[in-house]
């Protein structure tokens, strides 16, 4: 049985998790793309596969940027998701409903 580890934050994934080449790559996505900035959402580990989750806000075009990267020990592949968000005017209308 492989035993698997979630990480809730960057500071218990640095701390808790033993592998260099995982703790590398969430760093190079956080603080080595220029072009968005990424938050750390999650991050688990499991025998050679490592799962993580990022996002990216974008208020003023109302988007979020989802990040999904896997890193395997045949390679590291990742997939981006754009997910449109409700402008806050359209949210406090729906709580008043």
């Amino acid at each position: 049985m492989v035993r698997t580890s979630t990480f809730e934050s960057y500071e218990d994934l640095l701390n808790g998790c033993s592998s260099s080449r995982v703790k590398s790559l969430v760093s190079s996505i956080l603080f080595e793309n220029r072009y968005l900035e990424w938050e750390f959402v999650s991050c688990s580990v499991a025998g050679d596969t490592c799962q993580a989750e990022f996002i990216s806000p974008d208020e003023t075009a109302g988007v979020v940027y989802h990040l999904y990267y896997e890193l395997t020990e045949s390679g590291q592949f990742g997939y981006m998701v754009l997910e449109t968000i409700a402008p806050a005017w359209a949210q406090s209308e729906k709580e008043i409903d």
